[in-house]
């Protein structure tokens, strides 16, 4: 009687401390923390999902690191709890790998800073499109039947744009040639820079979509994603696509006729526990009125519109989220505020596909679309001459051990101050107002010491990160049965990371900027940095010639034996700290 009570505890009114908690109770959220370490703690740590403090001299005990995990936990559920109540035709469940970050950690990892004055309409664009497509509505359209790339990742960096503006050009240059490339987001993350965009903080998918449209891409086999803004130095082969001008578009009837043509990005309000729990149906209700996060419109029925997200096929429904149809203005988490897309040229346009089903279809791109009416020239789309690549990190990984998140040894700081934009220009773009942080425990985990209830409890500080470790058994190195160990991450004294925590942590919170008066991303010197999970169609590179443990061969940072990598944001001193736990060694000249 006691557990059923305690499952029903997070829709409250106001959230339960662990304190509250009997001894079964607590036993019970401990097997579950136990479980949800065993399932998604690798791909947590790896994309940089995880809580971290400030590194503190003083030492935690590992009952007030526990309890820590357990409140968190104990938060989500709430948060899923109550997201259920206000949408009761969706479903949501706390168990996901952002189980253990807190309301502003999520929005740290969700938000960028948009400009809401940059949002400038091209009205003889918008005038073309209306005619051209206004007169061909179907009642339904979904184009993940056809002409539809996979669901990537982005992973920690903030990306969101590029992703959306290379989906979206993907699309279109199959829909106008039958043909479905899959090109490369890293060299728009690297190279597409008008507007204000910077790589992993933040950009505008107008400018990019203007990007692809004049530059031509790379395909992603010869430029793989590695979540990093990093340079635009690669040389290769760019496929000149059959796509034109941007045209920007508001308003659930605009986005409507759109998507008879073709999908299209748009702006969301995402930084919410809707999102962040979201597991499939249809939301009806989305806290929180400010756009930070960029997606692909795929299609529509007539309750709802289809969303591609980029946070990875294991989120929503296998990448997907629906969001209601029908309120007006802005539309359901303001899907229908900023839209935009390219222009199809070159070729004959196949007939939009129509019927989208209750779940989202597989990733893998479909050679016949759903018709929705008879076309006098149905033409089907041919498989993609080169097969997809997905994104890869720049630095290798074993799929079995989660390696440490870097982040750019830069801001983000425009050489030039930017002008207003006009008509002409697409509206501004979007950049995170924070990163998301990454912090690495002040001593390494011994795992000799189990978590035993009976140890007398001390006051819960939130000077030091926490280990992970199950209730019921002594810590022991990783295996499927067991929770993951934390691995070393960034300490405390690098100087180029951003570390933001829980509001009653010892460190400070940046908070982020809801908006700015100039067109361009929020100047801030927080960083983001790259955390992949290899689970999420991410292909990895060839492995760097094989480093002997006293060789250092093609590393000259910290080197890690356990990931074959560099580490190179720690310094020599923190290098030599972890040597004894994790066979790390300085390889620096």
């Amino acid at each position: 009687m006691k557990v059923t009570a305690f499952a029903f505890a997070s829709v409250a009114a106001t959230k339960q401390s662990i304190l509250t908690l009997t001894a079964e109770e607590k036993a019970v959220l401990g097997a579950e923390l136990a479980k949800w370490e065993q399932d998604f703690g690798t791909q947590a740590l790896a994309r940089g999902l995880l809580p971290h403090t400030v590194r503190m001299e003083s030492r935690r005990s590992e009952v007030d690191i526990h309890d820590e995990k357990l409140q968190r936990l104990m938060d989500t559920k709430f948060q899923a709890d109550l997201a259920q109540i206000q949408n009761p035709n969706a479903t949501f469940d706390w168990n996901n790998q952002f189980a253990l970050l807190n309301e502003d950690e999520f929005k740290a990892f969700a938000s960028t800073s948009l400009n809401q004055e940059g949002h400038v309409h091209s009205q003889i664009d918008n005038a073309e499109q209306e005619v051209t497509v206004s007169s061909t509505r179907a009642s339904s359209v979904d184009w993940t039947s056809r002409c539809n790339p996979p669901v990537r990742s982005q992973g920690i960096c903030g990306s969101c744009w590029a992703h959306a503006a290379v989906g979206v050009a993907e699309a279109a240059h199959c829909i106008a040639t039958d043909q479905l490339l899959s090109l490369s987001v890293q060299e728009v993350t690297s190279c597409s820079t008008d507007g204000g965009s910077s790589g992993c903080n933040g950009g505008s998918p107008d400018h990019a979509i203007t990007y692809v449209a004049k530059q031509g891409l790379c395909l992603d086999s010869a430029w793989t994603y590695n979540g990093q803004t990093g340079s635009c130095g690669r040389q290769c082969e760019k496929k000149k696509l059959s796509i034109g001008a941007v045209v920007q578009v508001s308003g659930e009837s605009a986005l409507v006729s759109a998507l008879n043509s073709q999908p299209v990005t748009a702006f969301v309000e995402s930084a919410n526990n809707v999102w962040k729990n979201y597991k499939g149906g249809l939301v009806s209700q989305c806290p929180g009125a400010h756009s930070e996060h960029v997606v692909i419109v795929v299609g529509y029925d007539n309750e709802s519109f289809k969303i591609k997200n980029s946070w990875g096929t294991n989120w929503g429904e296998e990448g997907y989220i629906r969001l209601r149809r029908g309120g007006g203005g802005k539309g359901m988490c303001n899907i229908a505020d900023r839209i935009a897309f390219p222009k199809l040229s070159g070729g004959p346009h196949p007939p939009s596909p129509s019927k989208p089903s209750s779940q989202p279809s597989p990733s893998k791109p479909s050679s016949k679309p759903s018709p929705s009416k008879p076309s006098s020239q149905p033409s089907p789309s041919k498989p993609p001459s080169q097969p997809f690549s997905p994104m890869s990190p720049s630095q290798p990984f074993s799929p079995s051990q989660p390696f440490p998140s870097m982040s750019p040894s830069q801001p983000f700081s425009p050489s030039e101050p930017l002008s207003p934009m006009s008509p002409s220009q697409p509206f501004s773009p979007m950049s995170p107002s924070q990163s998301f942080p990454s912090m690495s425990p002040s001593q390494p985990f011994s795992p000799s010491q189990p978590f035993s209830p009976s140890e007398p409890l001390s006051p819960m500080s939130p000077s030091q990160p926490f280990p992970s470790m199950s209730p019921s058994q002594p810590f022991s190195p990783m295996s499927p049965s067991q929770p993951f160990p934390l691995m070393p991450s960034f300490p405390s004294s690098r100087d180029d990371a951003d570390f933001r925590t829980h509001p009653s942590m010892s460190t400070s919170i940046h908070s982020p900027s809801m908006s700015t008066s100039k067109h361009s991303p929020s100047k801030s010197t927080s960083k983001t940095f790259p955390s992949m999970a290899p689970s999420e169609h991410m292909s990895t590179v060839e492995p760097m010639t094989s480093m002997s443990k006293r060789g250092c061969s093609g590393c000259n940072a910290c080197y890690y034996p356990g990931e074959n990598s560099c580490l190179r944001g720690f310094s020599q001193q923190e290098c030599n700290d972890y040597s004894a736990n994790y066979d790390t060694m300085w390889c620096a000249n």
